[in-house]
């Protein structure tokens, strides 16, 4: 098991193509997430894949532009089973939404 750090404020992280997740003020705001496991290239933002466990202390944002496979996974979804404070920001064209 990995021990993580509490994620630094005023840091951005480009994740992949359109992907990023910015701390600011406390609030750890992720964009256009659509990696899956087979996208991954190793462990947590730094690399460029969220690890439910790394952002579960955190006040979290998921924002999503619009639906295509490259801007939104529903992977985003399960996050919430790890991570207590959590709001998901979903374009109308979303449909997969289990809130």
């Amino acid at each position: 098991m990995t021990d993580y750090m509490t994620l630094k404020d005023d840091t951005i992280w480009h994740l992949a193509h359109s992907s990023f997740a910015l701390k600011l003020d406390g609030r750890l705001f992720i964009f256009d997430y659509y990696m899956s496991e087979s996208d991954r290239k190793g462990q947590g933002l730094a690399k460029g894949f969220i690890d439910p466990e790394e952002i579960a202390g955190e006040e979290v944002y998921v924002l999503n532009s619009h639906s295509h496979p490259d801007h939104f996974n529903k992977v985003v979804f399960d996050w919430q089973e790890a991570v207590d404070d959590i709001t998901y920001i979903m374009s109308s064209d979303i449909s997969e939404v289990p809130l």
